[in-house]
């Protein structure tokens, strides 16, 4: 399911490194409507849950002017975009939204989110066991066990690393598949590097070919591909 939101802030900037302060409204959501479902996501202060999390977002500034320093100039308007394969996760975050209208996140400098549409997407059922997918959100692919180095599809560890990550994404939603049941080929692709809790990465967007089981490719429409996914990072539309 997918969920459309058009948000209003209190601020024309944001650090460059806003998708944390998403993320932080995510949660703010989520812990608004049922505090439990954050907690089985993330787990509490003093145990901290890291699991494969079951959804991912996107968010663009209809008004963006520009990057300045460390600030994006984003303007007052952002839609965030929200996708997940779980119905109780995507109600909650629906009902919240209709419930809240108002969001503040910050504890010295308050960041202030005020809910103007929201809208319930179109599902998107996969017939075929091949899909043509742009990247709406930058992709992180690194290799196995190194969060430090992110490749781009012309390093030529990319596309060995860029299977793992699905393979191991698939495992983690008990699909059952094997390497050979994969097949990517990216032909539009454009570097993008970006500041993300203050590490620089090396992403990228484009378009690329999927062929995979059904389940696959709806694993993936639904809960983004790539690493960092409920980050803000993989959310992909089909094409």
């Amino acid at each position: 399911m997918r969920i459309k939101v058009n948000l209003e802030l209190n601020t024309d900037w944001l650090t460059k490194d806003y998708r944390v302060i998403f993320m932080s409204f995510l949660k703010k959501i989520l812990e608004s409507y049922d505090n439990t479902i954050l907690t089985n996501l993330y787990g509490t202060k003093e145990e901290p849950r890291k699991i494969n999390k079951p959804f991912t977002f996107h968010v663009k500034f209809p008004e963006f002017k520009k990057f300045e320093g460390n600030k994006i100039i984003c303007g007052e308007k952002a839609v965030f975009y929200f996708s997940t394969n779980e119905e109780i996760l995507a109600t909650s975050f629906y009902n919240s939204l209709k419930e809240s209208k108002h969001f503040t996140i910050g504890e010295n400098s308050f960041i202030e989110f005020k809910v103007k549409n929201i809208w319930i997407k179109p599902l998107k059922i996969f017939s075929e066991e091949k899909s043509v997918f742009k990247t709406l959100a930058p992709v992180l692919v690194n290799k196995k066990g190194d969060n430090l180095h992110y490749l781009s599809p012309v390093d030529k560890d990319f596309y060995q690393s860029f299977l793992d990550i699905i393979l191991l994404q698939a495992k983690a939603f008990n699909i059952d598949i094997a390497p050979k049941d994969i097949e990517i080929e990216i032909y539009k692709m454009k570097k993008l590097p970006l500041t993300h809790y203050r590490q620089t990465m090396t992403a990228w967007l484009g378009e690329f070919i999927l062929k995979a089981p059904k389940e696959v490719l709806q694993l993936v429409y639904d809960t983004g591909i790539g690493v960092r996914r409920s980050q803000g990072f993989g959310m992909l539309e089909k094409i």
